[in-house]
């Protein structure tokens, strides 16, 4: 029982990394996407 609880933890761990990183990644693109629409490019 506390191994399946283990690997559910570990899967749901996993699943809500992904989603905020998935997160991240839209703001960054939308971000990115307005300013190549106003013209401006952020220094590297």
């Amino acid at each position: 029982m506390e191994m399946f609880i283990l690997t559910f933890g570990s899967l749901g761990f996993a699943l809500a990394f992904a989603y905020i990183n998935l997160r991240q990644t839209e703001q960054k693109l939308e971000e990115s996407r307005k300013r190549r629409e106003t013209g401006t490019v952020p220094a590297q």
